[in-house]
């Protein structure tokens, strides 16, 4: 039996798309932290941002150390790959205007003692 020539081809672009469709399936944490324990609180919500600067695990986990300090933010998980990060925070204690100010604003840098600014953007954001 003769296989047309088009066949294999057409087999690995069909198996490439299907590799890349299966991987946002399977997307995996960069880094994911626990500021405080959720279980005490009764309500949190997930606020999910679009973060430009977020590209590896080091600016994830600089992006997550702008969250230290602001009271009410328990979990932050990031997707360096997609420059996804989600945070689930509580809303008694803060808002998302706060929270996405904490991850825009001026970053500490230990090395140098300075602050430098416009590292992070959030491009989109959605509430769950």
């Amino acid at each position: 039996m003769k296989v047309p020539s088009w066949t294999v081809p057409a087999l690995i672009v069909g198996l490439i798309v299907a590799g890349l469709g299966a991987a946002r399936l399977l997307a995996i944490p960069t880094i994911s932290i626990d500021f405080a324990d959720g279980e005490s609180t009764p309500h949190l919500e997930e606020l999910v941002l679009i973060v430009d600067g977020v590209l590896c695990t080091d600016t994830a986990r600089t992006a997550a150390s702008t969250l230290e300090d602001l009271p009410g933010v328990f979990r932050f998980t990031a997707f360096a790959s997609y420059n996804r990060v989600e945070i689930s925070y509580d809303p008694n204690t803060t808002d998302r205007e706060s929270v996405v100010a904490a991850i825009e604003g001026p970053v500490y840098d230990p090395d140098t003692g300075e602050f430098r600014f416009g590292v992070f953007s959030v491009v989109d954001q959605n509430q769950h």
